[in-house]
């Protein structure tokens, strides 16, 4: 059975993605969890699993929608443009996400009671190398695609520029691999550099070869993915388990998109993207502002706060985007 059904609304892979937004909050949930203080909080294997696919998934999505939106344009000049464009709209958003995390930033500092240097050198450094910081960490999300539509702007005159970046990425993986912990100070500089610049590389790609192929690919081919992914993580937590399922799962959203046809889910796709870039505003309320997790004893009561307060919040600020007063919000996404 193919995948390649005629869709253009992508609703299976918006459902999916407003899904995965929530599995976001759990892994962030479970370290703020554990830092509170609380004993080793941990999910079923299952669950462990699923929630880990959702970033990979995030970044497969984008590789393929953009692939699509490039194989549209017959002119490398043009190609070059619409990247660079939207390399620069990417920028503009990591910019102002960064202001908006920056209060909540300021009162972590506080919190740990940083000097004001030891302030700035930390903020500078977790910036420049992650893309973000404290709260505003998941940030590098933002951080990793300027990084990657930079590349694929530039890499638009080669023949096959799809697997140059691929090899690109393959490269910076193979590079970690074989110096994981460096002596050499440059060295070690560059390695966590290129994690997180490049840390969503891989499973872009693989969005954007999902789309050359695939009317190639079946769903024998993804549900294998996800069994693969799935034996690789009850053997023991192997290398890039993430990838290889957000491949599978990918592939199943698209499949559930064919048969959706023209059914659109726009609400959910921008919710979902609400849900990803503020959650950890309600996260740090919750932990750090006011410690309401101090007052429940039950972490998954906690648990189901943190995602019920994620999922209102992302809610109202969709609706709040389509009003004449909160028009401008529509630029943050």
């Amino acid at each position: 059975m193919s995948t390649s059904q005629k869709f253009s609304q992508l609703a299976g892979v918006d459902a999916v993605k407003y899904l995965m937004a929530f599995c976001v909050v759990a892994i962030h949930f479970r370290a703020n969890y554990i830092e509170a203080g609380h004993e080793q909080f941990l999910y079923p294997v299952w669950f462990d699993w699923l929630i880990k696919l959702a970033v990979p998934f995030f970044f497969m999505a984008t590789g393929f929608l953009l692939q699509r939106k490039l194989g549209a344009i017959d002119s490398v000049s043009e190609r070059r443009r619409f990247m660079f464009e939207r390399c620069r709209k990417v920028l503009k958003m990591w910019v102002l996400w960064n202001l908006i995390y920056l209060p909540l930033i300021v009162y972590y500092f506080f919190y740990f009671d940083y000097t004001l240097l030891e302030a700035v050198k930390f903020y500078v450094y977790m910036i420049t190398l992650y893309g973000g910081v404290f709260c505003g960490f998941p940030l590098w999300y933002l951080y990793s695609l300027i990084f990657i539509t930079f590349t694929v702007a530039l890499l638009q005159p080669l023949r096959g520029y799809r697997y140059w970046l691929l090899a690109i990425f393959v490269g910076a993986i193979f590079m970690r691999w074989l110096f994981p912990e460096p002596e050499n100070p440059i060295l070690r500089l560059n390695n966590r550099l290129i994690g997180y610049a490049y840390g969503g590389g891989l499973a872009f790609v693989g969005g954007m070869l999902v789309y050359s192929f695939r009317r190639r690919l079946n769903l024998l081919f993804y549900l294998a993915a996800i069994c693969l992914s799935l034996a690789m993580k009850y053997l023991g937590d192997l290398p890039y388990i993430p990838q290889v399922g957000a491949l599978g799962l990918f592939g199943l959203s698209l499949a559930l998109s064919g048969r959706m046809g023209e059914v659109q889910l726009i609400g959910l796709r921008r919710q979902s993207m609400w849900i990803y870039f503020t959650h950890m505003i309600v996260i740090a309320f919750y932990f750090k502002v006011f410690d309401v997790q101090a007052l429940i004893a039950n972490e998954w009561v906690n648990f189901a706060l943190i995602e019920l307060g994620a999922g209102l919040l992302g809610y109202a600020l969709c609706r709040t985007e389509r009003t004449p007063f909160g028009r401008p919000l529509s630029g943050l996404i």
